[in-house]
């Protein structure tokens, strides 16, 4: 379906990214593609197959060529989306990507990976599909609806507690200044987060060297949670509670600090994260199955063993499975 800028904008703030940011961005990024604006659905639902076809029939019909760049504006699911979309026109074209969301500015922007799910399946057709380019503006996020807004800062918790101490310090210290949106603290995290991405992309780009499956920590559990919930829940509260039963699942086996569990549970209640999402326990369990780390009956899934740092373990799939169940039958 065709559009001017003018109707995508006008789209957009139906969508609720219409803050007054984003049709100066809309529009400024309109003098540098050749062709007609198109719109897209946004959200899970939308994060399938036929999404991406359509996206390669529409650069097909305005005659795209190999020389051209896709630029995609919007949540996670739809730069996941168009990114897989250009990885397979014609063999791969270049993509930029324009994060609306928080959780698209710290997380599905950054690093690469592309793909769609299917059926209950997160992310199950997918490629690796580098971005030209990633245009972050943290503003943008300041006109998110709650929900979203804390499911954002789900990821930026990931960081913390696997990777930077210093961040999950400074998310302890400052999350009534993120939940208001305090501009200053807003952009340090988004800053931090994606740094602490990218670096961790650029030693292991294709999940090859054991490095870069730190980024799934929470999304073994959180990916099937989600799935189970058939989307209902985003993906930063499925993720939040796939870190709660990740971490119990480290401090059963001896690898993670208590202690870690506890500051966790404490921020996950401060950032509004702790829900209690209505999920069947079975059913995500066997979601489990599915996960892309899986090799034969093992799951490989990175445990912190204090804030700050992690360490790969190898985990039975069944063993994976009663865990899930009693933690979700347990909150």
């Amino acid at each position: 379906m065709e559009r001017s800028v003018d109707a995508v904008v006008d789209a957009a703030g139906r969508l609720g990214v219409g803050d007054r940011r984003f049709p100066f961005m809309a529009r400024s990024l309109s003098g540098v593609f050749r062709g007609s604006a198109t719109l897209v659905d946004d959200g899970e639902n939308a994060k399938k197959l036929e999404t991406a076809l359509f996206i390669v029939e529409e650069l097909l019909r305005l005659g795209a060529d190999r020389w051209d760049a896709l630029i995609a504006i919007g949540g996670g699911s739809l730069l996941d989306t168009a990114g897989f979309a250009a990885s397979i026109y014609k063999r791969g074209v270049d993509y930029v990507n324009v994060p609306t969301t928080l959780l698209a500015m710290v997380d599905a922007s950054i690093g690469g990976k592309t793909g769609v799910d299917h059926g209950r399946v997160k992310n199950v057709i997918g490629s690796f599909h580098q971005p030209r380019l990633v245009l972050i503006d943290p503003s943008l996020a300041e006109a998110l609806d709650a929900r979203n807004y804390a499911s954002g800062l789900a990821e930026v918790v990931k960081y913390g507690i696997t990777l930077d101490a210093g961040l999950f310090s400074f998310l302890e210290s400052s999350a009534p200044l993120l939940l208001s949106r305090s501009r200053e603290a807003l952009w340090r995290v988004v800053a931090r987060s994606a740094e602490l991405k990218a670096r961790v992309v650029e030693e292991d780009e294709r999940e090859e060297a054991g490095r870069r499956v730190v980024l799934n920590f929470g999304h073994t559990v959180g990916h099937a949670v989600e799935g189970a919930s058939n989307f209902s829940l985003t993906h930063g509260e499925a993720v939040a509670v796939g870190m709660k039963c990740e971490l119990e699942m480290g401090v059963k086996l001896g690898v993670t600090d208590p202690a870690a569990l506890e500051r966790y549970l404490a921020l996950c209640r401060s950032l509004g994260l702790c829900g209690e999402p209505r999920v069947n326990p079975s059913a995500a369990a066997e979601l489990v199955f599915a996960d892309k780390k899986r090799r034969g009956g093992f799951i490989s899934i990175p445990l912190v063993k204090s804030v700050g740092s992690w360490e790969l373990a190898e985990l039975g799939v069944d063993e994976v499975r009663r865990e899930v169940i009693r933690c979700l039958s347990t909150r």
